[in-house]
């Protein structure tokens, strides 16, 4: 049976999920004693990529993943920036992927001579946006999912979450790219010798075993992504984005100014709430 969904609006503790709203002067959650300032927006100061992108903050981040928890207990939720870190581990993952995929002409090249190198290339810049758009939607069924499953359990799950935590296991789709590789590359060499000492080199001439030993680190790489996307959203699944509990203010963007009409009718509001007070009484100028 689906557990009630938390409000979206309210402030909630990042452990259990109890609201906050009522008790902020509280010092610590009353249903599971995890301190209130933990569960503040302003506590999430973003990874070292959301930070500073850059190649050492890449590297970083991707260290970072063997203390998970750390990871996602800093991660900020809904900002844009995490979306460009998913760009790039797919544009990683892609080109790899097509060059596992095209590793019968990659041998072809440049190691039997024979081959096409411009037929090569060809190849190489259909496959990389093909693996892009399967790998893009595979991480959108992903973010899917931890939505629906993730809310039927009890937790608030919002696109902004889904979002930044898949960012941030993109990095099992670069490992699928590099184990595919692998698989295509090492496989081959590797296995040759040995199928061609008990009489079987002919099957590793064939395109499919190729893709068998692809598609196998392709999938141990596809279950990183899967555990870390997973335990990332159970990490943050009761996370406050910025400007959570504040009215009017959601994910997707800051909180308005005021304006000039808004100072004039809380100067009126004031002053209508503000008691007259009255005179003191007149000298009693008959008995004076």
């Amino acid at each position: 049976m689906a557990r009630e969904r938390p409000d979206p609006d309210a402030l909630l503790c990042a452990r259990c999920g109890y609201p906050l709203d009522d008790v902020l002067d509280e010092p610590a959650c009353p249903e599971c004693g995890t301190p209130v300032a933990e569960s503040l927006p302003e506590t999430r100061v973003g990874s070292l990529w959301q930070k500073r992108p850059s190649l050492g903050s890449w590297l970083r981040t991707l260290a970072a993943q063997v203390r998970w928890r750390g990871l996602f207990d800093t991660i900020t939720i809904g900002r844009n920036d995490a979306d460009w870190l998913l760009r790039v581990n797919l544009a990683l993952a892609s080109v790899l992927l097509a060059g596992a995929f095209t590793e019968p002409r990659v041998d072809q090249v440049f190691l039997h001579t024979h081959g096409s190198f411009a037929r090569l290339i060809g190849e190489l810049l259909v496959l990389t946006p093909g693996a892009y758009i399967l790998l893009r939607g595979l991480t959108a069924i992903e973010r899917a999912g931890l939505r629906f499953f993730g809310n039927r359990r009890g937790g608030r799950i919002t696109p902004g979450i889904a979002r930044t935590v898949t960012a941030h296991a993109s990095y099992g789709w670069v490992l699928a790219g590099l184990l595919a590789t692998i698989g295509a590359f090492v496989g081959h060499a590797v296995l040759r010798p040995w199928y061609n000492r008990v009489g079987a080199g002919w099957i590793l001439t064939r395109p499919e075993v190729h893709v068998a030993f692809a598609l196998g680190g392709f999938f141990l790489g596809l279950l990183w992504f899967e555990i870390l996307s997973y335990l990332g959203a159970m990490r943050c699944r009761f996370a406050n984005p910025r400007g959570i509990g504040r009215e009017g203010v959601n994910e997707a963007g800051p909180i308005p100014e005021p304006t000039v009409d808004d100072h004039a009718h809380a100067l009126r509001r004031h002053a209508a709430a503000e008691p007259v007070s009255s005179p003191p009484d007149a000298p009693d100028r008959a008995g004076g």
